[in-house]
């Protein structure tokens, strides 16, 4: 419960009143003098929102910075006072903001962000060209979300109270300026500051007022006939989906545990005492705000899971209430996205296009966090016909999603024939994964076999380092079965495919082989590889990989001539 809202600081300074009473009057009527006291100074903007009650204070050193670099900027470009050009220099001062304050000393933070942010609208925010007043409106949701993520990153790192109140006011402000504008930049611009109000109670855990946010764009600009603007309805949809996961519905818990209660005689809470403690747990993992195994347990619980002669069945069934609780708000979550696709899967707009795909890889996402893997996998199948043949970032993000959660057949199904590198790589680590697992289990042999059918299909395709990385698990594996001479020969086989580059696997094949070479007792052409190791890879120590290698090979040389000598 947010408590930027004055009603959640009421109630919540009420319930604590409730609780103090126990532990006597008089702690309890510190509370109530203090929200008395407190409520005064709570003052509303005209949106419902509380207005800020502290000001940043950017130092002079940051504005007269700030004032250099836009000249700077302005000198670079031209100084003539038509709107293109004038469009170009704010252009070029966002732009300078967006590669992190790369011109500015690290220790000034965020404030020097934002003093560049008012010095873009002290120049041009009386602008009435609407190019100019669009990149404007942009700068100023910018300046908002970074004053909301950089407020986080202060309380984080310097122990500040973080004031979102700050990005809501700049929020505010661009609808009092620009609301009424009806230039299609400038509504874009203006629709996404409406849609990062939401976004900021969101991240405040007020709910409800987030979702009314999110709920006000979609029914006042769902049909608009700009494009942007449809795309960032289409991004509301995607972000109400993410909030939803926290929505807490007391009532589908409570049919949930009568059903629980009537179904299986062993869910049988003894006493009010447990069953609000399953209650609480089930809500927390209804939100999300919990996991199954980070779920704090009563000593009473305990007891009652633990202590029966039915432990086995009854642990069972609170397992199975605990996932169902998890599963309590998918179908509305789902519902969210459904109706974002239904409503705009027919928009050919290339913006709209690629914020639905953005939403309908959130909906197989989240899929994936609450173990619906079915859905998850009909969404990236659909989601990959649908718009991954013209969207080569999308095809590497449901590759890499997809290869991360141990879906290897899919990703070799549907990517086999992907020319992009990088995908390639990604069908390759999908073959290689099985064999590493059937390699700890034991199978040495299917393991093999899975290896070389990855150099088999990949040895020529550009992949050498991947393919390289293979071939050495085949040859640990052969040096634990003793099978020697076989691993020297998958080794010699990865240095002919490096070559003579002078490469990470192209060291690892020379210090793997002068190992095996001292398992047979052939000190003076183990040593003599460990000396190629030196002149070939001694100059590339500055790289950490080839420094720990040609270090490995001094090493193993001392020891070898050691051996040698000892004979």
């Amino acid at each position: 419960m947010s408590t930027t809202n004055p009603h959640n600081f009421v109630a919540a300074a009420y319930a604590r009143v409730a609780r103090l009473r126990r532990r006597g009057v008089f702690a309890a009527l510190l509370v109530v003098l203090g929200v008395v006291a407190w409520l005064p100074s709570l003052t509303w903007a005209d949106t419902g929102k509380l207005a800020p009650r502290q000001n940043r204070v950017i130092s002079p050193e940051l504005v007269d910075h700030a004032r250099q670099q836009v000249d700077e900027i302005v000198q670079q470009i031209g100084q003539d006072d038509s709107p293109a050009t004038r469009g170009k220099i704010v252009r070029a001062i966002l732009n300078d903001i967006k590669r992190d304050g790369e011109r500015v000393p690290e220790d000034w933070g965020i404030e020097s962000s934002i003093a560049l942010y008012d010095e873009l609208d002290r120049r041009f925010g009386n602008d009435e060209s609407p190019t100019v007043r669009a990149l404007v409106a942009e700068a100023l949701v910018d300046k908002g979300r970074s004053v909301r993520a950089g407020s986080y990153w202060e309380n984080f790192y310097r122990k500040r109270r973080p004031y979102p109140e700050e990005a809501m006011a700049i929020f505010d402000d661009i609808e009092r300026r620009f609301g009424q504008d009806t230039h299609p930049a400038v509504r874009v611009q203006y629709v996404r500051s409406l849609v990062e109000i939401g976004y900021t109670w969101s991240e405040e855990k007020n709910l409800d007022v987030a979702l009314a946010a999110y709920d006000d764009v979609i029914a006042r600009f769902g049909k608009d006939k700009v494009p942007g603007v449809r795309a960032q309805v289409v991004r509301t949809f995607r972000l109400k989906g993410n909030a939803w996961r926290g929505h807490v519905d007391s009532e589908k818990v409570e049919v949930l545990m009568d059903k629980f209660q009537q179904d299986f005689p062993e869910f049988d809470p003894p006493d009010a005492k447990l069953k609000a403690l399953l209650f609480d747990k089930c809500q927390k993992l209804q939100t999300g705000k919990k996991s199954l195994g980070n779920l704090d347990y009563s000593r009473g619980f305990e007891v009652w899971f633990l202590g029966s002669n039915n432990y086995s069945s009854r642990a069972k069934i609170v397992w199975k209430f605990f996932n169902h609780c998890s599963n309590l708000n998918l179908d509305e979550i789902y519902a969210i996205f459904d109706e974002a696709d239904h409503r705009y899967s027919k928009d050919r707009a290339p913006e709209v296009r690629k914020e639905l795909a953005g939403t309908l890889f959130s909906k197989g996402h989240i899929a994936l966090e609450y173990k619906d893997s079915q859905t998850a996998i009909a969404v990236y199948d659909d989601l990959n016909r649908r718009f991954g043949k013209k969207d080569l970032a999308l095809r590497k993000r449901i590759a890499h999603e997809l290869l991360s959660r141990g879906f290897y057949d899919q990703v070799v199904q549907w990517f086999w024939q992907d020319k992009d590198p990088d995908i390639k790589r990604e069908v390759i680590q999908a073959l290689v994964k099985p064999g590493d697992r059937l390699r700890d289990e034991g199978k040495f042999d299917a393991a093999i076999a899975v290896y070389d059918e990855v150099v088999r299909r990949f040895g020529k395709e550009g992949q050498g380092g991947y393919v390289a990385n293979t071939l050495d698990k085949k040859g640990i594996i052969l040096r634990q079965q003793g099978e020697l001479e076989a691993a020297i020969e998958v080794y010699d086989d990865i240095a002919r495919r490096v070559g003579p580059a002078n490469t990470y696997y192209a060291a690892l094949a020379l210090v793997r082989k002068g190992e095996i070479l001292v398992q047979q007792g052939k000190f003076k052409e183990a040593i003599a590889l460990y000396d190629e190791v030196e002149q070939r890879f001694g100059k590339e120590a500055s790289y950490p990989l080839i420094r720990d290698l040609v270090r490995k090979a001094a090493e193993a040389r001392a020891a070898a001539s050691g051996r040698l000598s000892s004979q």
